[in-house]
């Protein structure tokens, strides 16, 4: 029985508690079924290895910090994700095999009403199967599709030495910004949903050194869904880009 008077003060305190199992380990390879639910690999993995038998599937609890990934099966994160490396900001690493599948915020899939954005912090990217997500911020600094890339809104920050389409690769996005790279190579194709800005990383003159639509599959279309060109999610005007300008 619990009972007060006007000379007892209760305090009540609420303790939230966050339930979420936690994998520590330096090394993670899966060659079966891991459905870790809402998931916590603090402080880090360094390489994670998903085998062609293998599928994980995870909420993931905070950023995930894994220096190398090699995605041969299946990688499912419920919600967007953050990942990034674990000995430096950047992962060294993300490599999608011929027969691997990425997906981020995989439960809106369907109806594409993304909860949030994936933030991806990754030196070099590779995708040779499929890489599927929602809207995505992405620092990276060479990116190869030879697969399938599809996703909402790709923002590229910081620019990149180099961007690959290889033959059989499919990239369809729409793009927040200007795209930044050195080389840009497209050997299959690009299907870009809005008007989009493409220029230098380090040139002075922001001239892209080598721009390269090639034979006979390199197919690059611009601005199929008759969107507008967007600067940080914002949608920009003729005179706002002049303004941007000078």
């Amino acid at each position: 029985m619990f009972s007060f008077n006007s000379s007892l003060h209760v305090i009540l305190f609420k303790v939230s508690m966050e339930l979420k199992s936690t994998i520590r380990a330096r090394y993670l390879v899966i060659q079966g079924n891991l459905n870790g639910g809402d998931l916590s690999i603090s402080p880090g993995i360094d390489r994670l290895w998903v085998e062609k038998t293998g599928s994980f599937t995870f909420k993931p609890y905070e950023q995930f910090q894994i220096d190398e990934l090699y995605i041969d099966g299946i990688f499912t994160s419920l919600t967007p994700m953050t990942l990034e490396g674990k000995a430096l900001l950047k992962s060294n690493l993300f490599y999608i095999g011929t027969g691997g599948s990425v997906t981020l915020d995989s439960t809106v899939q369907a109806t594409q009403n993304w909860t949030g954005t994936s933030r991806i912090w990754v030196q070099d990217i590779a995708v040779n199967g499929t890489f599927r997500s929602g809207d995505i911020i992405m620092a990276c600094s060479q990116l190869f599709i030879n697969g399938n890339f599809y996703s909402g809104t790709v923002r590229f920050v910081d620019g990149m030495d180099k961007l690959e389409i290889g033959s059989s690769g499919n990239f369809v996005s729409v793009i927040d910004g200007p795209v930044r790279t050195d080389v840009l190579n497209i050997s299959g194709k690009w299907n870009i949903g809005n008007l989009v800005e493409f220029g230098s990383l380090n040139r002075s003159d922001s001239r892209i050194e080598k721009f390269l639509v090639a034979a006979p599959n390199g197919d690059l279309r611009l601005n199929t869904k008759n969107l507008p060109l967007l600067v940080n999610g914002t949608p920009v005007s003729r005179w706002m880009l002049r303004s941007l300008k000078t």
